[in-house]
């Protein structure tokens, strides 16, 4: 049984499994019947999926990427310009919630930086 024998609806179907493989993974939590996702305020966040299960604020390093001629270890970028990525003093205070979304799901890691969501990650439970 060749290609040109499948159903339209399966070759539908595969060509949209191949559309979805090749787009980049993106982080989102559903709750109940809404989506989060990057950008999402802390009020819409409470507001669809409630109270989180813990609550913490963690500090990160900021690396920022500096144009122009340097001493150190310089790449090239796309563009032909070169570049250094530099690890500056700079911290950026993340509030992180931590969703539990029932048994037999991972946890979820909700990052908000001044106020909106930058990241979500799926976690193991700590047992």
């Amino acid at each position: 049984m060749g290609l040109a024998n499948l159903t339209p609806t399966l070759t539908a179907v595969l060509a949209l499994m191949v559309l979805l493989c090749q787009q980049p993974a993106q982080a989102a939590m559903r709750c109940d019947q809404t989506l989060i996702d990057k950008g999402a305020s802390t009020y819409e966040v409470l507001r669809k999926c409630g109270e989180p299960v813990f609550q913490e604020t963690i500090r990160e390093p900021v690396t920022q990427v500096r144009y122009g001629y340097s001493t150190g270890a310089l790449s090239n970028d796309q563009n032909g310009r070169y570049y250094q990525e530099i690890e500056t003093p700079l911290i950026r205070e993340i509030d992180r919630w931590t969703y539990d979304l029932g048994a037999g799901t991972l946890l979820r890691q909700v990052d908000f930086y001044r106020g909106k969501v930058i990241r979500i990650e799926a976690t193991e439970r700590a047992d």
